[in-house]
């Protein structure tokens, strides 16, 4: 039996929560799973403490069940600096996770697309993760 999948934005605090936790959820059984800084990760997916968002329009979608649990993420962003100094236009998501479901991780990606389609960048979308330049202070 194939589960309902609905994708949303990220708009309320709970919902931030679950798209930071996801890979918590996704892999705590896994012995090779090695836990981010927490207090790191939450701080990556705002504006207002990651230098690369902060220059950026950005999306985070999360994909939840039928229960309304989150069962994946990913962020979509137009990083315009990248795109001044590459004298380009391209979009990027990254972060993505989902759980084993080929729909919702069809869906994720899809959304992601479409925010980028709609913002106009003119090159087809590269995974990278946003922080990968992110320093902690």
């Amino acid at each position: 039996e194939e589960q309902e999948i609905k994708i949303i934005k990220v708009r309320s605090k709970k919902e931030m929560r679950d798209f930071v936790y996801l890979p918590q959820k996704l892999f705590e059984d896994n012995p090779c799973y090695i836990p981010p800084v927490w207090l790191d990760e939450i701080k990556a997916y705002t504006s207002k403490n990651n230098p690369i968002l902060k220059n950026a329009d950005f999306e985070l979608f999360l994909a939840l069940d039928d229960k309304g649990d989150a069962a994946g993420r990913i962020i979509s962003y137009i990083d315009f600096n990248h795109n001044k100094f590459y004298k380009t236009d391209m979009g990027f998501f990254g972060a993505f996770e989902c759980i084993n479901n080929e729909q919702a991780a069809k869906m994720l990606i899809e959304a992601a697309e479409t925010y980028l389609n709609l913002n106009s960048p003119k090159k087809y979308p590269i995974q990278i993760v946003p922080r990968a330049t992110y320093k902690r202070k």
